[in-house]
């Protein structure tokens, strides 16, 4: 994949304590990548700095394989941005809302008057384009700051929590607008607290913690990388000894553990990563067992994730 952005040992400093000391990220085209940290961790600094919100103390950002200045108004026009829970004026509309922000980013009053119904279309919130930003409820608010970062049609987009605090139909409807914005060959950089979320949604992610990056690359690489060991859960009719030691000596097998004799059920776990299931039926039928159920404990990005911050 050609690669969008490039951010290689970013640092901000507080004080001598705080800030982030090595930051390091790479965007690939047209794909959703996941920003993953424990709140402190940098985030929200490195997103402000992308944007011009902060200034730099170390470490270099290209866009396009070119060198991005924060401050440059032509640069910063390539990339929309979106925070957590937006604020606007309680007394404009969001049509309203959408054509001020235009005429800031320096759109004709044609443009963005027309470009803003098609965005409010976008992020279904066409029917309210005139009610008040003050009767809007907190999803409304959310997607009405995604069309906010829509507007001019950069080609990245930053968003900060977007599902956060949102009922189900709500955090839906913000779901479906990014995949939307993957099929229009858009860049979304898509810091989330939602892990599970951002397994499904993104192909590649960036782990930081205490100010550094921790890991970085595809969630399928990240996933067989991060030695983790591969549990089944089986359950048989009857759990005779033999039959143990024989499921204990199977290549691979780091430990079997008895978790229920009443159901005659049993935990195994593994760090290669095969499927043991046909093996353990093979065992079970040689003892004139009946292996009733045997299913994987699949690994998560969450389980990745607390194991990289814990060790």
């Amino acid at each position: 994949m050609t690669e969008l952005m490039k951010i290689i040992h970013l640092q901000k400093y507080y004080d001598l304590n705080s800030g982030i000391t090595d930051i390091n990220i790479h965007i690939s085209k047209g794909t959703i990548h996941g920003f993953l940290g424990l709140n402190g961790s940098g985030k929200t600094t490195t997103m402000k700095i992308i944007m011009g919100l902060l200034k730099r103390d170390g470490g270099s950002i290209e866009y396009n394989n070119l060198p991005y200045e924060p401050s440059s108004i032509k640069d910063r026009a390539n990339i929309g941005f979106a925070t957590d829970l937006p604020y606007f004026p309680p007394y404009l509309t969001g049509n309203e809302i959408l054509i001020l922000y235009g005429r800031i980013r320096r759109i004709s009053k044609s443009e963005i008057t027309k470009e803003s119904l098609n965005l409010l279309k976008l992020v279904n919130l066409e029917e309210s384009r005139n009610k008040k930003i003050g009767k809007y409820s907190r999803g409304m608010l959310s997607r009405l700051g995604i069309a906010v970062s829509l507007i001019g049609d950069p080609d990245m987009i930053i968003l900060d929590e977007p599902t956060a605090g949102l009922d189900p139909v709500s955090s839906s409807t913000v779901r479906n607008l990014l995949v939307e914005m993957k099929k229009n060959e858009k860049t979304v950089l898509l810091s989330s607290h939602l892990l599970g979320e951002v397994q499904d949604m993104c192909q590649n992610v960036t782990i930081i913690h205490k100010g550094k990056t921790l890991m970085e690359g595809s969630i399928k690489d990240i996933m067989m990388n991060s030695n983790n060991t591969y549990s089944y859960i089986a359950e048989f009719n009857n759990l005779p000894p033999k039959m143990l030691l024989e499921i204990k000596g199977l290549k691979g097998i780091d430990e079997v553990n008895v978790i229920d004799e009443k159901n005659n059920s049993i935990k195994l776990k593994t760090s290669m990563d095969i499927d043991i299931r046909a093996d353990i039926a093979r065992i079970a039928l040689k003892n004139g067992v009946i292996m009733l159920s045997c299913t994987q404990d699949e690994l998560s990005l969450e389980k990745v994730f607390l194991k990289l911050i814990s060790d």
